[in-house]
């Protein structure tokens, strides 16, 4: 009976430990997470009035797991001509006002105060408001600048002139009061506002065909502009809004100019050049002729056409005998210069005092047959000429001053054998006589007695 009553308890404690954890996990899992903000994907844009257009506004609420996600919207004050729906689909119509409108995104779920949290979305109509732009006011502030007046203009990186938009009251006057346009210094200037910003848009000239422009380039009016090509450009200010410069409000009256090159390249000889002429050539070594000139005053961008013709000096004469326009070597020649440009000098050409032997006579054109000159006040054609020298290698002048020292040394000794034969002939020999102490020998040998007799 114990047993059972035991087991039946032991039942009784299991049962009831799992409805508690059971309770608990449910209480935990109907705990509301609270709302802390709404978060919008982008939190303004700009649209021209007179369309029709849409907006999709992405909205969540933060953080993810709140327990409730559901967003509302509304258009602020009830402004008319802009409506949103519960996705959050923005219609402006076609006859909605300018100005500003503001959407608003609210949360379903409340805050931890009993609050629901909101993010707004700001809409900025605008109008085009190219028929207050007066076309004439501005060409005369343009043409203001004596360069800019020309009717034809140096290819060059060229900006058009920016004194006048200094004067945030006169760009109104020339673009119109709806323009929101102002500049430092201004008592309303708002360093972080975006102000209306001025375009220049333009046409190349093989871009114009058949009166059909193709207005595809666009940079800012204080930028350069890089007129690279010769012929007639096309050019139209525009007005584009701050918050969003995709969004055009004002075009200008197209204007042209004529491009063209009448500027002389400037032309000197390149760093590498000046060292060549400094270090000279080498007996033997080939040395091929570099075109790469220096234009210290490029200011255009046309491509140049560099020439040269190869000189020796001869008989104290400059003589050519190479050039690169018929790539053609003078006869008689053909063992210091190749067909392709390529000198190799020879030992004759060496000279101890390092006088020139050969030159590089350059001649520079460029594509609008303007040549090189030596400064930019000059029109005289500038040639230069790159000067060269020959040396004879290290090794091989090491080898011959081993000779040379040889040389002398083998003449010191003949002169020395020379001067030994010489001695040798003209000094007579002595007769050939006995030593004392020979003669000695001699007398004891007649004087020996035979003692043996006695």
């Amino acid at each position: 009976m114990k047993k059972i009553v035991s087991l039946i308890l032991t039942l009784a404690l299991l049962v009831t430990m799992c409805s508690v954890t059971t309770f608990a996990f449910a209480a935990e899992g109907d705990a509301n997470v609270f709302v802390t903000g709404v978060k919008l994907k982008t939190s303004a844009a700009t649209r021209l009035t007179g369309e029709e257009s849409t907006i999709m506004l992405e909205a969540t609420v933060e953080p993810s797991t709140a327990t409730e996600k559901g967003i509302t919207y509304s258009v602020k004050d009830g402004k008319a001509g802009v409506t949103v729906d519960t996705d959050g689909k923005i219609t402006v119509s076609a006859d909605a006002a300018a100005g500003e409108y503001i959407i608003v995104a609210t949360s379903v779920g409340n805050k931890e105060d009993g609050t629901q949290a909101t993010a707004e979305f700001k809409l900025i109509l605008r109008a085009e408001f190219t028929d207050q732009l007066d076309n004439e006011a501005l060409m005369t502030e343009l043409k203001k600048d004596a360069k800019f007046a020309a009717l034809k203009w140096e290819m060059s990186s060229f900006k058009l002139p920016q004194e006048w938009l200094k004067d945030s009251d006169l760009v109104k006057s020339i673009f119109g009061a709806s323009m929101n346009y102002l500049v430092e210094g201004n008592e309303n200037y708002d360093k972080d506002a975006k102000y209306d910003e001025i375009y220049v848009e333009y046409c190349r000239p093989s871009e114009s065909s058949q009166g059909k422009d193709t207005w595809d380039h666009s940079t800012k009016i204080t930028e350069g502009i890089s007129i690279s090509t010769s012929g007639w450009w096309k050019f139209r200010l525009v007005v584009k809004d701050g918050t969003d410069t995709s969004k055009v409000l004002c075009k200008s009256d197209a204007f042209v100019r004529y491009a063209e090159d009448t500027t002389h390249p400037v032309v000197e000889l390149s760093s590498d050049m000046v060292k060549k002429h400094e270090e000279g050539l080498t007996s033997g070594v080939t040395y091929t002729v570099s075109t790469s000139l220096s234009y210290p005053d490029d200011s255009n961008s046309s491509s140049k056409t560099v020439t040269y013709v190869i000189q020796k000096k001869v008989n104290g004469e400059w003589v050519t005998i190479y050039d690169s326009v018929k790539r053609e070597v003078t006869k008689g020649y053909e063992g210091y210069v190749s067909t392709s440009g390529v000198i190799t000098p020879a030992d004759e050409d060496i000279r101890a005092d390092k006088t020139a032997v050969y030159q590089v006579v350059y001649s520079v054109v460029d594509s609008y047959g303007f040549h090189g000159v030596a400064d930019s006040e000059s029109t005289v054609e500038h040639n230069p000429k790159l000067e060269l020298f020959v040396k004879a290698p290290e090794s091989k002048g090491g080898k011959a001053n081993a000779v040379l020292i040889w040389k002398i040394i083998l003449y010191v000794i003949a002169g020395l054998s020379a001067v030994g034969i010489v001695v040798l002939l003209c000094i007579k020999p002595k007769q050939k006589t006995e030593t004392p102490r020979a003669e000695a020998k001699s007398a004891d040998k007649d004087d020996q007695t035979d003692y043996s007799q006695k």
